[in-house]
């Protein structure tokens, strides 16, 4: 879950065109306010945090998580099939996806013990309950 709050979103927006430099056109609010212009930086900055805020709730999605999830362990899943050893694929957890030894030969038990829709069905309820661990 993104631990970004609306300040950060607004704060990472500004440092974002701050870091931009003079790329925004010279405006001067004496000259610029009575022909109804509005300030470029003001502008960028809106738009930025817009798309961030964007970005924040799309990755919190669990959809998105999901499939990011899934991406990174058919990869290392893949490069174990020449084994059926689960030793080899709680090894190569620990190694490319940063699993505690423990962690990681609990998951693979529970992944054959129990499968995918028994662990869907778990998820579910975890989200529900809000349940959040490492």
């Amino acid at each position: 879950m993104n631990t970004l709050l609306p300040r950060d979103v607004h704060q990472a927006a500004v440092d974002c065109v701050e870091s931009m430099g003079d790329i925004l056109w010279d405006y001067r609010p004496e000259r610029d306010i009575p022909l109804d212009f509005h300030n470029p930086f003001d502008i960028a900055v809106e738009n930025i945090e817009k798309t961030l805020q964007k970005v924040v709730a799309e990755s919190d999605s669990a959809e998105s998580i999901l499939s990011a999830l899934r991406t990174k362990y058919t990869a290392i899943v893949a490069k174990t099939r020449t084994s059926s050893a689960d030793a080899e694929l709680v090894t190569s957890l620990i190694e490319k996806a940063d699993w505690t030894e423990h962690n990681a030969g609990q998951i693979v038990r529970l992944a054959r013990r129990h499968g995918a829709t028994t662990l869907r069905k778990a998820l579910a309820i975890a989200e529900v309950l809000g349940i959040e661990t490492d």
